[in-house]
């Protein structure tokens, strides 16, 4: 179980980023800072954290480094739908009311995340 902690410390950070995230806007103070909330959260901290932990996964060995850009791209359209989608469907009252997943709200995490890898990969080439 450690050793499992270990390979994926990266993604254990990047999911508490997002849950802080997700947490400050349905209990934080957001109303009427919106627009700050949604430049901070996707367009500074998801895609920073992204770069991040992308870096840490493309500096190893393990699959995972395929894997994790897919995955951080769908969180962030994830916190996305569940905050601001969520908010408008449940202050309209009905469900039809919603548009659609978001799918260009992937690219701010999932772009950061590929060069994370590729400097990730770098790092490891050069220490080699």
């Amino acid at each position: 179980m450690k050793k499992v902690l270990e390979k994926n410390v990266g993604l254990i950070i990047y999911l508490a980023v997002w849950s802080a995230l997700f947490c400050w806007f349905w209990l934080g103070p957001v109303t009427g800072n919106e627009g700050i909330y949604a430049l901070g959260a996707f367009y500074v901290l998801l895609p920073a954290s992204a770069l991040v932990v992308s870096v840490m996964y493309g500096a190893g060995r393990g699959r995972m480094r395929y894997i994790v850009p897919m995955i951080l791209g769908l969180l962030e359209m994830l916190l996305g739908f569940l905050t601001f989608e969520l908010s408008n469907i449940i202050s309209n009252g009905k469900w039809n009311s919603w548009n659609g997943l978001d799918w260009s709200l992937c690219l701010f995490s999932l772009v950061p995340s590929l060069l994370g890898v590729a400097i990730g990969e770098v790092f490891r080439r050069v220490k080699q």
